[in-house]
């Protein structure tokens, strides 16, 4: 019997040990395990950390050159204004294919060398381009710039004793809508020929603002003082607008109605700044536009919107390309046209003209860019939570198109109009 019992106690001890042995390699392999899954993480996280960060990418959709002449437009307005950095960069960009050397190098500097994106909607949105040509002088002007004028602008090409600007008038009222009657009073004795771009915009909102909501409002100005206006208001589901905030501003983004497919989307960006909006504008980067762009998002907002309308006129519009840059193709001595006309040629005046009117229904506005080209002097002719954005205050804006983020139009609106007593106005 002890021999037994000798035995089992043996076996028993073999087991315990066999079962040690067992539990000790179980708790090696997870020692073993956890190392190379902490090793595997070191190393990974390692080449991770070591791979180039990508930098958030500068917004394609705002061109350094429409930067450029937004500040320069501020630096001396403080009451409304609204300029179309589109029809200047288009009417450059005329300029620029007939200018050689250093002329065209200036030109190249502010505003590239890149495609505009052409926009279109059937009597809703017409971009246009015209040469005007002083009869005298047709001969001078070379082919393969009037052609390029026809086939890369699609412009049309106009000849005119150029006497009286008339027939230049005429056509700016015409491509817009008849909200810009007129370019000009009057033309340089020695012009050559006239330069202009043209572009209107007549949309209304996808989701209109409700006339009957709209009062008399108190709107605080830059100085201080108050005066009522007429405040639209609506307030809007979270799939139909979007609503933005960054670091110094917020705003909403209202689409206007989409009128074909095949066509262009207009959105109107309303911009309130936390600060003074000349001091916003003024501080204006790519970056930013890039931030409000990237912020947007879909939310219920409650809108208060002042309608405001007026015309706008860049009282020395050559001063402000010679401040951005284009010096030579100003002055008589250094200007090089040649690409252009077989004449001695400078720019004599260069013109920028806007207006917008903005209502409950929608949005009107139109631009015209016009770049007089002169002989020079010595040549002789005879040889989630609802959103509340107020803009009671002053405020910037911009309208572009929504899919090819060009930006047709941008203002500041230091005074909307007055209350007038008036509900609804369509």
């Amino acid at each position: 019997n002890k021999k037994d019992g000798g035995s089992n106690k043996n076996g028993l001890n073999e087991q315990k040990n066999r079962l040690l042995i067992f539990m000790c390699i179980i708790v090696v392999l997870i020692v073993l395990g956890g190392g190379f899954y902490l090793a595997y993480r070191s190393f990974f996280k390692k080449v991770e950390e070591e791979k180039p960060k990508k930098e958030k990418p500068v917004v394609t959709d705002v061109s350094d050159f429409d930067i450029k002449l937004i500040k320069e437009i501020n630096k001396t307005e403080k009451g409304n204004y609204l300029i179309s950095p589109y029809s200047v960069e288009y009417a450059l960009g005329m300029l620029r294919d007939g200018a050689a050397g250093n002329t065209k190098k200036e030109i190249e500097d502010l505003v590239g060398n890149r495609k505009i994106n052409n926009l279109k909607i059937k009597d809703r949105i017409n971009v246009a381009n015209g040469l005007f040509i002083n009869d005298e002088f047709k001969d001078k002007v070379l082919d393969i710039y009037t052609n390029t004028i026809k086939n890369k602008y699609n412009g049309e090409i106009v000849y005119d004793s150029l006497k009286t600007p008339a027939v230049i008038n005429e056509w700016v009222n015409k491509q817009t809508y008849g909200m810009i009657p007129k370019l000009t009073d009057n033309l340089n004795p020695n012009v050559l020929m006239v330069l202009v771009n043209a572009l209107a915009i007549d949309v209304e909102w996808k989701y209109d603002f409700n006339c009957v909501y709209t009062k008399n409002k108190e709107f605080t100005k830059s100085d201080g003082t108050k005066y009522d206006v007429s405040m639209m208001y609506e307030s809007f589901e979270g799939d139909s607008v979007q609503y933005f905030k960054t670091d110094d501003s917020e705003g909403v983004v209202l689409p206007y109605k989409e009128y074909d497919k095949s066509g262009s989307n207009l959105e109107f960006i309303g911009i309130l700044p936390d600060e003074d909006v000349n001091k916003y504008v003024d501080s204006l980067t790519k970056e930013k536009i890039a931030e409000i762009y990237d912020s947007m998002k879909s939310a219920e907002v409650k809108v208060s919107l002042p309608r405001f309308s007026y015309d706008y006129k860049v009282e020395d519009f050559k001063k402000s390309l010679q401040n951005l840059g284009i010096k030579d193709a100003l002055d008589e001595k250094k200007a090089d046209l040649s690409q252009m006309i077989e004449t001695p040629a400078y720019v004599g005046q260069a013109i920028h003209k806007t207006h917008i009117s903005l209502n409950e229904n929608g949005t009107k506005a139109a631009a015209v860019t016009g770049i007089e080209v002169d002989s020079k002097a010595a040549y002789d002719p005879d040889a989630e939570e609802p959103k509340k954005v107020e803009f009671n205050k002053p405020f910037a804006y911009i309208i572009r198109d929504k899919e090819t983020k060009e930006m047709l139009f941008f203002g500041v609106v230091y005074e909307p109009e007055k209350w007038n007593g008036k509900t609804c106005e369509k």
